[in-house]
């Protein structure tokens, strides 16, 4: 980490502050005579605070003691100062996608790592609004503490259209909301048990980032429990066992203490290890379901019979996924030791899942046409966010169907992979195939048509086994002979496929 940082300073702009201090910006972009140019190294700058001996330009609060020898620096100060250094060393006539200071602070996107002063082992922690930096007589620099800002931060601000502690079947049992209330996303929550089970809204990540800890599931949910239970914040431990995309919508379980967090854990490794060894469920495992609504593209209206057909075979769908780090990530029908690209691939995971149902339900269309009427054209507009019909006739699809799909191992994009490998990819999934034409102007680019529909497990006991060595043991959730099934059907694309 260290080296890493160190290495960074060989591109450093120097930006002073007034006649005490300046600050040393690593990263943000490459020098130049005339300053930064494009930025090289993603989003992210790395400071420094040094002493300067020579009065330039003061946009720094200064508080001096009886004996003036004390400067006080906030690191909002740091921050702000370092944007301005972005925003004016950028390149002519640029307006550079930053936040201010204060929301940078506020979603966790600032952070203080302090340098040991042997060791050289770096110990980051977020930084809040509240930290000072101090210089006194005895110190002649701030040698041992580098600011790293996340100053192009991904924001997620769909946040804060939902209200987190607010059920979201307010509807279903009578009560009108008004167009201005924001809308409920709470299914079910049982504390005893330890767990919520929450209505994803598409292009929400399900936990924090390195950039942003504040704009997502847990923290929402989390900071909305506390305020709905003050007494009990303390015993209050937010996790997600689960996942989701960020554009995928639906049900998502969030556990609210640790032992259900490692419980649905150990499910989920049970469910998928099982059926991959032995091509079928444990009585355990076979308890935990997890069904997806799917909104795939079609090509031509017949590569529906394709579809229809693995859906009356009831076969499991198999394909390999590649362990390369790779985007997108690579799945085959068999595990080749190279690609069609020549890439080595030196280990492959078990993909499996099937199809239950083909086709619009509610409307028993079994696909929806959107190219070659007014009405197709529209309907396109809304499902991949286009701004002009110019962007309809670039589609390369016909129709858009409704898949339903049971997912029996849970691999990383797996439902979007193996779909876009038998050639139906989603609705929106830019990654694999589904998304928008490039350069189209267009919305909806966090929404994509995958949709958990259902979720299944059995309910937690306690173990209550006196004879284990630990009290951790001793504490462990088992799983009960009841279960827990929780659905819902609201897909975002409900709304423009009727």
């Amino acid at each position: 980490m260290t080296e890493d940082i160190d290495a960074r300073w060989d591109d450093a702009i120097a930006w002073p502050i007034n006649n005490v201090v300046s600050l040393s910006i690593a990263g943000a972009g490459v020098t130049t005579e005339s300053g930064f140019t494009e930025n090289r190294n993603g989003h992210t700058c790395f400071v420094r605070i040094l002493l300067v001996g020579s009065v330039l330009r003061n946009t720094l609060r200064e508080e001096h003691t009886t004996d003036g020898n004390l400067l006080s620096m906030t690191v909002q100060d740091v921050v702000r100062s370092t944007l301005l250094a972005i925003e004016d060393l950028g390149p002519p006539g640029t307006k550079l996608a930053i936040g201010t200071a204060e929301e940078l602070l506020e979603i966790g996107a600032v952070w203080i790592i302090q340098l040991a002063p042997r060791s050289r082992k770096s110990k980051p922690r977020r930084a809040t609004p509240f930290d000072d930096f101090v210089l006194t007589g005895t110190c002649k620099e701030w040698k041992d503490i580098v600011i790293r800002i996340h100053y192009g931060a991904k924001r997620y601000e769909d946040v804060h259209r939902y209200d987190w502690g607010k059920r979201c079947d307010a509807v279903s049992r009578g009560i009108s909301e008004s167009p201005q209330e924001k809308k409920g996303l709470i299914i079910d929550e049982d504390f005893q048990a330890g767990y919520a089970i929450i209505n994803k809204p598409p292009g929400i990540p399900v936990h924090g980032y390195v950039y942003n800890c504040v704009e997502n599931v847990a923290h929402m949910y989390g900071e909305a429990l506390r305020k709905r239970h003050p007494n009990e914040s303390c015993a209050i431990c937010i996790s997600v066992p689960q996942r989701l995309d960020n554009d995928t919508s639906g049900v998502l379980v969030v556990a609210t203490q640790s032992s259900f967090s490692s419980y649905m854990g150990r499910l989920l490794e049970a469910k998928t290890s099982t059926h991959v060894k032995h091509k079928q469920q444990s009585d355990t495992a076979s308890c935990v379901t997890k069904c997806y609504k799917c909104l795939v593209c079609l090509k031509a209206h017949h590569d529906i019979d394709r579809l229809r057909m693995m859906q009356e075979s009831e076969d499991v769908v198999t394909h390999y996924l590649s362990t390369r780090r790779t985007l997108p990530r690579v799945f085959s029908e068999v595990p080749l030791q190279e690609d069609e690209k020549g890439i080595l691939h030196v280990k492959w995971l078990d993909c499996h899942l099937r199809i239950t149902s083909v086709g619009f339900k509610d409307s028993g269309e079994p696909y929806v046409r959107v190219r070659g009427s007014k009405r197709a054209e529209n309907l396109a507009k809304n499902l991949w966010g286009l701004s002009h019909s110019i962007g309809v006739a670039a589609l390369p699809f016909a129709a858009v169907t409704q898949v339903e799909v049971e997912l029996l191992t849970g691999r990383t994009h797996q439902i979007r992979g193996q779909l876009a490998a038998l050639g139906f990819p989603l609705v929106g999934d830019v990654l694999y195939g589904g998304g928008v034409p490039a350069g189209d102007d267009n919305t909806c680019r966090r929404r994509m048509g995958l949709h958990c529909s259902q979720l299944s497990f059995p309910n937690p006991e306690a173990c209550n086994d006196e004879e284990s060595s630990t009290k951790k043991d001793r504490q462990r959730l088992i799983p009960s002979s009841k279960i827990n099934t929780f659905r819902w059907d609201d897909a975002w694309w409900n709304e423009y496929v009727k």
